[in-house]
């Protein structure tokens, strides 16, 4: 199966539509997970950067599937990480500002 794409100007790009394996497993996985986001809806959910979620994504902090040349996450993983507390960053502290607090 081919899917035909006009582009502006009068040309047409011939394609490989995804095949019919890839939306099934898609949408078994998507079922499973309780859906799947893209990085930047992930972001919005967490209220974070998109490089923040590319972050979690590379130390496997977020499940990620890859499905038409794009990455996916977790709805479920995005969800259950923005109800739990948010580590605090930044440099820890000396012995001596320990002792004094």
């Amino acid at each position: 199966m081919q899917v035909v794409q006009l582009l502006i100007g009068g040309g047409e790009e011939v394609a490989d539509a995804p095949t019919v394996g890839s939306f099934g497993s898609f949408r078994e996985i998507s079922v499973q997970e309780q859906g799947l986001l893209l990085p930047t809806q992930a972001a919005e959910v967490l209220g974070v950067c998109k490089q923040a979620v590319h972050d979690l994504m590379t130390r496997g902090k977020l499940s990620t599937w890859r499905f038409w040349d794009k990455a996916f996450v977790s709805a479920r993983e995005v969800e259950a990480r923005k109800n739990a507390p948010r580590e605090k960053g930044g440099r820890p502290k000396s012995q001596r500002e320990m002792k004094a607090a």
